[in-house]
């Protein structure tokens, strides 16, 4: 672990460089603030004896609490909480570091800055040190985050969908983080939809929460969207089926992912998205059916299809029709969805022997 901490590459150098020339700046500030930039000259030769040693061990403290273990591109919460923590250590030793040294800086063996006599660091600039070093560290992480995921901001707008996302959740925000750094995604986030209503013109990434569910048709058209994802782990089939009706009526395709909470975990890509299938609605998990058998029970028989024009009952009515009934009956409330379904299996799948019934039981 202590090696894997001590190896320095390439990457590592460029990190250390430049948290070298930050803490060199923190520190320069800090004496400039704590006297309002005027320095009395014994603070400037304290200043000039110490510096090298502080900015020394401060780097040796990150090196070691595994700072330079880290990508900057994916800095976060729990990073700045690590570089706190660091920071706060290394503030310590270096102030102990420092008075050390000016201490002894002013014994006759010390030949580097005899004009000293200052012997400790002023506890303002002790303060104001560890602060600024931590606010512009923890700020170029953030910067660095900032411009490796901005620029891909600037192709959304290119062979990009326009895609609404269903769930302002954890698994929203990771599905949009990931649309938005991912260049090889051709997906662009225009808005989410939340049914929370604390979540209402909140943003996320940039995206804007947009409206709830009920105004999926409205939302859909108002943003020019292309395709609906849908990114909520715990919500059951009723809702999907609703979503996937509600979609169904502007003519917008629907995905999902294969088990978001895979995703989460790390197991699962966002470039896995897929269509939404029966297993989804229904909540479980796909059973094996014998084909053949069923099949020689329905063929050259008369089918109901109670709810035909909904999701589960229209992808039952399909899997019928391709079993050769004698009839196949569809039954169902609504007047257009039973014509959609009506439609689809007598135009596009060439079935003929589907009779439409509108009944309310």
């Amino acid at each position: 672990m202590v090696r894997e901490r001590l190896f320095i590459n390439r990457h590592r150098l460029w990190q250390i460089g430049t948290d070298a020339v930050l803490v060199s700046v923190a520190l320069y500030l800090a004496f400039l603030l704590r006297f309002d930039f005027d320095v009395p000259a014994r603070y400037v030769h304290l200043l000039r004896t110490v510096f090298i040693y502080v900015v020394i061990v401060k780097l040796a403290t990150f090196l070691m609490s595994g700072l330079y273990n880290k990508w900057w591109r994916y800095s976060g919460m729990r990073d700045l909480a690590s570089l706190l923590q660091a920071s706060v250590v290394a503030s310590a030793l270096a102030v102990m570091a420092a008075e050390l040294i000016a201490k002894y800086a002013q014994s006759p063996f010390f030949v580097h800055n005899r004009e000293i006599t200052a012997t400790s660091l002023p506890r303002g600039v002790i303060f104001l040190d560890w602060m600024l070093a931590f606010l512009i560290m923890g700020g170029a992480r953030l910067v660095a985050r900032a411009f490796w995921e901005r620029p891909w901001r600037e192709d959304l707008s290119r062979d990009r969908k326009k895609v609404l996302v269903v769930g302002a959740g954890d698994a929203g925000e990771l599905v949009v983080r990931e649309m938005l750094k991912t260049r090889q995604i051709r997906y662009r986030p225009v808005a989410f939809v939340d049914d929370d209503p604390r979540k209402k013109n909140l943003r996320i990434h940039g995206v804007r929460v947009a409206g709830t569910t009920r105004r999926l048709p409205q939302l859909v058209e108002e943003y020019g969207a292309e395709e609906v994802v849908i990114a909520m782990p715990s919500v059951g089939g009723k809702v999907v089926e609703d979503i996937v009706m509600a979609c169904k009526k502007v003519n917008v395709p629907v995905k999902t992912l294969p088990g978001v909470y895979e995703l989460i975990k790390g197991s699962v890509t966002i470039e896995q998205l897929r269509d939404v299938q029966v297993e989804d609605i229904l909540g479980r998990g796909e059973v094996e059916v014998d084909l053949q058998r069923l099949a020689s029970y329905l063929q050259d028989a008369v089918v109901m299809v109670t709810g035909a024009g909904g999701s589960i009952g229209g992808e039952l009515c399909r899997q019928i029709a391709a079993m050769a009934p004698r009839r196949l009956l569809l039954v169902d409330h609504s007047e257009g969805n039973l014509f959609e379904i009506h439609h689809e299996l007598e135009w596009e799948r060439h079935f003929g022997d589907a009779v439409p019934l509108v009944v309310d039981v």
